[in-house]
């Protein structure tokens, strides 16, 4: 596993409604999660989109689904002394994002630096209280077969 910090994003599972999970609630849920699961290392959970309605979008994987990636230990480290809150956004404020950064920045960008967009854009009342929020952009992980789909969000 990597040692070097990764700062693409983080993601967890909560039900917070209002999108935003603290760092206490995080270390909660990840200490009843050790207590009813063996001790072994496990992934991070993956936010789930909402579900398709189209029938026609049934049988595709939601791109959402690959921003998995498993922490090591001095990256845990990192987000537990550093991260105060995680922002959630949905699949459609992803697309919305990956199509924002292409027609004002004129990058192709990869989901992972789409998703710090999305949280940008749609969790601006969490991030108000931040002097500066930085993002970093990449694009060296981009499915050329999903940019279409990406590209087809209204801006």
């Amino acid at each position: 596993m990597n040692d070097l910090f990764n700062p693409d994003y983080f993601l967890f599972k909560h039900a917070d409604p209002t999108g935003v999970t603290n760092k206490a609630k995080a270390e909660a849920e990840k200490q009843q999660q050790q207590a009813a699961a063996p001790q072994k290392e496990q992934p991070p959970a993956v936010v789930q989109p909402p579900t398709p309605s189209a029938a026609a979008e049934l049988s595709r994987t939601p791109v959402s689904e690959t921003l998995s990636t498993p922490i090591s230990g001095s990256t845990k480290a990192i987000i537990d002394q550093m991260v105060h809150g995680v922002v959630k956004v949905s699949e459609q404020q992803l697309q919305y994002a990956f199509r924002y950064v292409y027609e004002r920045c004129k990058l192709v960008v990869d989901i992972h630096a789409a998703t710090a967009v999305a949280a940008l854009l749609f969790g601006t009342k969490h991030l108000q209280d931040y002097d500066e929020v930085g993002i970093l952009l990449s694009g060296g992980n981009v499915d050329l077969s999903d940019v279409p789909r990406l590209a087809s969000a209204r801006l």
